[in-house]
């Protein structure tokens, strides 16, 4: 048996439905993945019509606290392409010019 297929997978539209909009909606998805008894665990996305910018972000740090390997499978171009500017602006957030103040007055730029 391959790795795919003793992962339990997970149905994104039979879980949330077809639109994902709300960041709630992703701590549910997660709960039942820990429950898990597998360590990889596939997330289908088939069926899915849209992703909002905050369900990704939420779903991509859920992920990366998660002690599962979890694969996204079926995923349409609109929700891969949401995945890949949440990351995007996260990594953009991080290298970005930092503020430190020397004193109450004269604030100092850092980069990082």
């Amino acid at each position: 048996m391959s790795r795919a297929e003793a992962a339990s997978q997970i149905r994104i539209r039979e879980r949330v439905g077809n639109l994902l909009m709300l960041r709630s909606s992703v701590g549910p998805i997660f709960h039942k993945i820990a429950q898990l008894d597998e360590t990889e665990v596939v997330v289908d996305f088939s069926g899915v019509e849209f992703m909002s910018r905050s369900f990704a972000d939420e779903y991509r740090s859920a992920k990366a606290k998660s002690r599962k390997h979890i694969v996204e499978r079926n995923v349409p171009v609109n929700v891969a392409r949401m995945f890949t500017l949440v990351a995007d602006q996260v990594r953009s957030r991080r290298s970005q010019v930092q503020v430190s103040r020397r004193s109450d007055r004269e604030p100092r730029a850092l980069t990082l």
